[in-house]
């Protein structure tokens, strides 16, 4: 019970409790799902904090649209530009999409002058669409995709 360490002045309101239980961590979307509906069914559970991976957390998005459509689900590391999809409306990240992240990238190519880069990727939801952003963002700058 994570409540227990807190201050006083916790910034949760009066009898909320903030428990942390970890899953198993796994690849199988269909074992994602299965522990995605687990968690959302459970008593009092008001939000999902995690998986790491894009795609994991596009299995999670996708189980909760079922079970607790309306619950939040939070994922500190998921960078896919899928997950602003309308379908993922109640996801929310803490880092920027692939999208802004190809923006950046792009802008700091530009400054450093260079003409052309190697994108090395794996064809998954966790790197692909950052390959992808950068070709689509800078189509001047020639690409060479070791997929």
């Amino acid at each position: 019970d994570l409540s227990d360490n807190l201050d006083g002045d916790s910034p949760l309101p009066r009898g909320v409790r903030l428990v942390c239980k970890s899953y198993p961590v796994t690849v199988d979307e269909a074992q994602i799902k299965a522990t995605a509906q687990q968690a959302a069914e459970a008593r009092n559970v008001v939000g999902i904090v995690g998986p790491v991976r894009s795609a994991a957390s596009l299995a999670v998005s996708d189980a909760l649209r079922g079970v607790a459509p309306a619950m939040a689900h939070v994922s500190p590391s998921s960078t896919s530009p899928a997950l602003v999809q309308p379908a993922h409306a109640n996801f929310f990240r803490t880092v920027p999409s692939d999208t802004e992240q190809a923006k950046a990238a792009v802008a700091l190519m530009r400054t450093l002058g260079c003409s052309s880069v190697a994108v090395v990727a794996t064809t998954d939801a966790y790197a692909a669409a950052l390959a992808d952003a950068l070709e689509r963002y800078e189509p001047a700058v020639e690409m060479e995709g070791l997929k």
